[in-house]
């Protein structure tokens, strides 16, 4: 197993082409991204967390930034963390998954565990349908 079974599973088309759908097929894309960085999914793949945004196999690196993120490369205007539409956004109540509301210690996008990315995605999925 290496990062290429993880990117069958978990990445299998790349953002620029999940964003040329719906914000639900966006959104459906990158939900399904931030569960691959579940402990147990990385370890199925024999994958590891290297630096907070990129995971690894010893050979190959994916990084999760704007570039993989189908909601980034649909609705994000300018990478001022002006995010237009974006349902993550919106969720959020106008804050960037990077940002810290009031009550975060951290941003979800900048948290170690992913599952409060997760949890939002899972919000915004919820209201795109």
């Amino acid at each position: 197993m290496t990062i290429k079974t993880w990117i069958a599973e978990f990445y299998p088309i790349t953002a620029k082409r999940a964003a040329k759908g719906s914000a639900l097929d966006a959104t459906i894309h990158s939900l399904r991204k931030w569960e691959g960085r579940r402990p147990e999914a990385m370890a199925r793949h024999g994958v590891s967390l290297g630096w907070q945004h990129e995971i690894y196999d010893g050979k190959s690196t994916f990084m999760f930034s704007g570039e993989t993120c189908a909601l980034c490369v649909k609705y994000r205007l300018t990478w001022s963390g002006v995010c237009g539409e974006c349902p993550l956004y919106l969720a959020r109540d106008k804050v960037p998954c990077d940002g810290r509301m009031p009550g975060e210690d951290i941003s979800p996008y900048n948290a170690f565990s992913p599952e409060p990315m997760i949890a939002w995605l899972e919000k915004a999925l919820s209201e795109c349908k």
